[in-house]
């Protein structure tokens, strides 16, 4: 799946492409940095407010793990369809195990 970017900007600003398609991949890069350094806080505060799962257990509903939104994202912004293969998922709680809720 490619991704298309339009840009429209104001003639007084001219900058050719090579630059602003490195500075849009700077800004990236930095923002993926602030959110992986920021990951732990924000686990935490989603494992704190999940306490209540573990040991949860029924027929229909077996929650597995509990991961925050930015994490989700970027994971799937990364690698489309991360979520939905099993492997992938069994991994990042292997190496994430912050992120797993454990049934008793």
């Amino acid at each position: 799946m490619s991704l298309n970017i339009i840009v429209k900007g104001s003639s007084k600003h001219k900058v050719n492409d090579e630059a602003y398609i490195a500075k849009l991949r700077a800004r990236n890069e930095a923002e993926a940095r602030v959110e992986k350094e920021t990951y732990k806080a924000r686990q935490r505060d989603v494992a704190k407010s999940h306490e209540h799962l573990k040991g949860l257990s029924n027929k229909h509903f077996k929650p597995v793990g509990a991961i925050d939104a930015r994490t989700f994202i970027r994971w799937e912004q990364q690698e489309p369809g991360f979520w939905n293969d099993n492997a992938s998922r069994d991994k990042f709680y292997k190496d994430n195990p912050e992120c797993r809720i454990q049934n008793d």
